[in-house]
């Protein structure tokens, strides 16, 4: 039986425009769209309106990705804005 709940692998289930930085370069925009399978970061020069919400993104938000040191995966961070908690 199929599951109508779970996600497709492309299909975007957030997405927010944030300020990235690796902490030795300047920061920029980018747009992040996460997927059940994947974060996708792509460069933003102008503020955007989001696809998924159809809503100016205004609200700074901290974007930290890591590797981990034992199976060197990524993992990410989203902190700041009124939906994070934090």
């Amino acid at each position: 039986m199929h599951d109508l709940q779970r996600s497709h692998p492309n299909e975007i289930i957030f997405e927010d425009q944030v300020t990235l930085s690796d902490g030795r370069s300047k920061p920029y925009l980018v747009l992040l769209q996460l997927t059940s399978e994947s974060l996708i970061i792509r460069p933003q020069n102008t503020i955007h309106i989001s696809s998924l919400n159809n809503k100016d993104v205004t609200i700074p938000r901290n974007v930290t990705i890591e590797r981990h040191p034992i199976t060197h995966s990524f993992g990410f961070s989203i902190k700041g804005g009124c939906d994070t908690g934090k």
